[in-house]
This record gives C-alpha cells, structure tokens and sequence, in this order.
C-alpha cells in the first residue's frame, strides 16, 4: 500500500510540470473615434491599433488588440 502512495504522489507531482503558466498580459479591444473634421489614417494603443477613421467617426467596430498587463500596477 506505501508503494501505491509513492507513486500516486509522484505522479501528482509530475503532472502540475504540464499545466501552462499564466499569462502576464491580456488583449484587449479598443475601437477609434475622431472627434476632429479631419480623417485619420491610423491609430494604436500599446503597439495595437486600428484602420482609418472619418472625420467625426469611428473605427466600424472594435479592433483587436491592446495589450494591458493581467495586474495592473503603477
């Protein structure tokens, strides 16, 4: 019975090696508005960014992606 133990506690242990770390940061939508009587041609937040906007428009829809840390700190 101690040898059946044994080995249901290392597999246990082996097995939590395979579970995938958490991710440090998350995409998120972001959606443009021009606020301006002037087109603009692009955007990004966080190196993610979206298509041209009409002046006094948005951008048809959220856009993937922005990238915003899991826990936020200053």
């Amino acid at each position: 019975m101690t040898h059946l133990l044994r080995i249901l506690f290392i597999s246990g242990l082996a097995l939590q090696g395979c579970t995938p770390p958490k991710p440090v940061r998350l995409g998120a939508p972001i959606e443009g508005y021009s606020h301006t009587s002037a087109a603009i041609n692009w955007f990004s937040v966080n190196g993610g960014g979206g298509p041209n906007l009409a002046p006094y428009g948005y951008g048809g829809g959220q856009n993937c992606c922005a990238s915003l840390p899991v826990k936020w700190h200053p």
